[in-house]
Formats: C-alpha cells, sequence, structure tokens
C-alpha cells in the first residue's frame, strides 16, 4: 500500500486548520519560569507542522507564529518584554504584540526613528481559547465547529483527574479511529478490557449530534474492578466473569468524548488530541470518573494507560499514516459501518484524506 507524498500529506494537514486543536495545558505554561536574564520564556509548539510559540500578554494567553517574519529565527529563542505586552526574538528584539502587529524595534528606537506602518509589519497571531485546562489554537480566523463540549468537567457528580499527556507516532485520523473501532477489544486488549472468547462485534448505533459524529452500543467485557465493575454490573451477561457496558462516544476531528457505564458505575473521558503533523500526534487525557464510584484514583489512571498503551502499539503501525475517504484503499468488513461513517463524516468536513 502506497505511501503518503509530502504534497498529500500537506493538503491533509492544510485541510485540518480550520479547527480549534489543543496545543498544550495552562500548567504547562504557567510552570515555565523565567531565563538566566530574569525574563519570561515563551512556550514553543508544533501544530500541523507549524512552529508556534504562546504567551501570556496582557493578561490573555496568545499564539502566534512561532517564526519570526523579519530573518526567520525562532520566536521560542526569545522572551516575553518586561512590559508584558509582546513577545521579543532573540536575533534582532523585534517584539510582535498580542494581535501581531509589531510593537517595538529596538534599532530604530535608539536612532529616533517611527516604527514602520505597513500592513506587512505583523506576526500571524491565532484564535485561542482555554478550556477544560488546555489551551486550544485555530490557525484559521474562524473554526468549522466549536471545541467539544464536555459535561462532565461542569457536574459536580463527575471528579476531575489530572490530564495525561502522550505523544504517539500516528496520524491524527488513525489515533482518532483507534477509539472509534468498536470490536478490536477482544484482541487488542486481550487480558484488560477484553477477550478472544468474545470476539464478536456489537451493534452500533451511529447518528450526528449538533456538530459531532455520535456512536453508541452496548458490549460484554471481562470484569474489571478499575474499568468499570459492581455487583450490579454483570446484568444482561450471558457468562459468569464478564459485564455488559454501555458506550458512547462523541468525536471531533481531532478529539474523542468517551461516556462507559457498566451497571451503577460510570466514569467518562475527553482525548484531545493535537496533530503537531501528519505523522506524529500529541494526546491530552482527562478521566472524569463517577463521585460515587469508590475506585482508586491512581489505580484508575494505571489501568487507562495500560489499555491506551494497546491501542498505541497497534494504532502506531498502520500504514499508510492516515485514513483515507477513497474507501477501496482499504479492506472494510460489514463490521466497519461505524468507522466507514466516521470517515465519510470527516471527508463532509472537508477533511481531505487522499
Amino acid at each position: 500500500m502506497a505511501e503518503l507524498s509530502l504534497a498529500q500529506e500537506r493538503i491533509y494537514t492544510q485541510s485540518l486548520r480550520p479547527f480549534f486543536h489543543p496545543i498544550a495545558s495552562l500548567d504547562e505554561l504557567k510552570q515555565l519560569g523565567r531565563d538566566e536574564h530574569g525574563m519570561q520564556r515563551v512556550l514553543a509548539k508544533e501544530l500541523l507542522g507549524d512552529r508556534i510559540v504562546i504567551a501570556d500578554l496582557e493578561g490573555q494567553v496568545v499564539a502566534m507564529s512561532g517564526t519570526c517574519p523579519h530573518r526567520g529565527s525562532a520566536l521560542a529563542l526569545g522572551w516575553v518584554n518586561r512590559e508584558g505586552t509582546g513577545v521579543a526574538c532573540r536575533y534582532h528584539g523585534f517584539e510582535w504584540g498580542p494581535t501581531g502587529r509589531i510593537c517595538r524595534i529596538p534599532a530604530l528606537e535608539a536612532a529616533g526613528l517611527p516604527l514602520p506602518g505597513g500592513k506587512n509589519w505583523r506576526n500571524d497571531a491565532y484564535p485561542t481559547l482555554v478550556k477544560y485546562g488546555l489551551i486550544w489554537v485555530c490557525l484559521e480566523p474562524e473554526a468549522k465547529i466549536p471545541i467539544m463540549p464536555v459535561p462532565e468537567s461542569d457536574d459536580p457528580s463527575f471528579i476531575a483527574l489530572p490530564i495525561a499527556e502522550r505523544v504517539w507516532e500516528a496520524g491524527l485520523g488513525r489515533t482518532v479511529e483507534g477509539s472509534l473501532d468498536t470490536y478490536h477489544f477482544a484482541f487488542t486488549h486481550r487480558g484488560t478490557i477484553g477477550d478472544p472468547t468474545r470476539p464478536e462485534a456489537p451493534k452500533a448505533r451511529v447518528s450526528l449530534d449538533g456538530p459531532f459524529f455520535y456512536l453508541e452500543y452496548d458490549i460484554h467485557q471481562p470484569k474489571n474492578p478499575t474499568v468499570t465493575y459492581d455487583a450490579d454490573a454483570t446484568a444482561g451477561s450471558d457468562r459468569p466473569g464478564f459485564v455488559t457496558s454501555h458506550y458512547q462516544f462523541w468525536a471531533a476531528p481531532n478529539a474523542i468524548r468517551m461516556r462507559k457505564t457498566s451497571g451503577k458505575v460510570r466514569f467518562s473521558v475527553l482525548v484531545a488530541m493535537c496533530p503537531e503533523s501528519g505523522r506524529r500526534t500529541r494526546l491530552y487525557r482527562i478521566l472524569y470518573p463517577g463521585r460515587d464510584w469508590a475506585v482508586d484514583h491512581e489505580e484508575f489512571q494505571r489501568t487507562q494507560d495500560l489499555v491506551q498503551a494497546e491501542d498505541r502499539e497497534v494504532v502506531e503501525s498502520a500504514r499508510p499514516w492516515e485514513l483515507r475517504v477513497d474507501l477501496d484503499a482499504e479492506l472494510h468488513a460489514v463490521m466497519d459501518r461505524p468507522t466507514v461513517a466516521y470517515r465519510r463524516w470527516l471527508a463532509s468536513m472537508g477533511i481531505e484524506f487522499l
């Protein structure tokens, strides 16, 4: 199966620009500290192959191109100016304000000359939002859809656990589809939340919930006290040692919200994904266990780490790196209808998987 060319990969990454992507945690920005000269550092990130810097300017989280438009040096080497009003470039000290406009050129200032007033004297500044403890950036002036709502983040009956961060050497679409696949449990997760003796695919229901893709199904899984099990969860299962779990998924091109219910046990997960490039994805995961579920939260995190690592091993091995809208490019069994529907939804969003 042929790999995507660099030109094809560029088309794909360009199609992802008009979406809000989670690029960093707010804690990461707050913990940057100062450099050896006492200046506030800026946070360097990568999004869709582009360099980005994030800074707190005038009390506002700002994201702008990480490449200085003057001579192309990395603004990540620079700092926030003493007034907190701009990001200074280490090469010549040019300072770029919250909107991207040039706000200071020290050499011109020393010569008593005014700042240039042309429209080109600006850096690219991007729409930026802070939500769920994450910094979200859109590389276009307007996003096609809003950031996915996560009701559990405001629901006092759920607890938000600390953000877990991982990097997968995999394309964004493959990474999202790994969560939406309905019948990989028996083999990918054998010994944790799956068993090869129960390979049957659940009957999934697919629809749209507002601008987001929606999927739900019921599935029999091995009992696991640190995933979803209590004494009432055996209802509906036809084998000892198994429970019936109800899954609900809401999906965007770069995020998954999952709610899982087994008996009285319930929890939700937000996995927000940053496509750093066409072949590398940074994942931010927030677990929301129900407050009435007496589970050890550290053990719960470790179990989810294990399940995620099992997915990662498979997804990172997939070639080509990205999904394709051309459904003849891969084989599809009848059980793949939910993920085929997701691919078609992506195509309807203008995301080009060639």
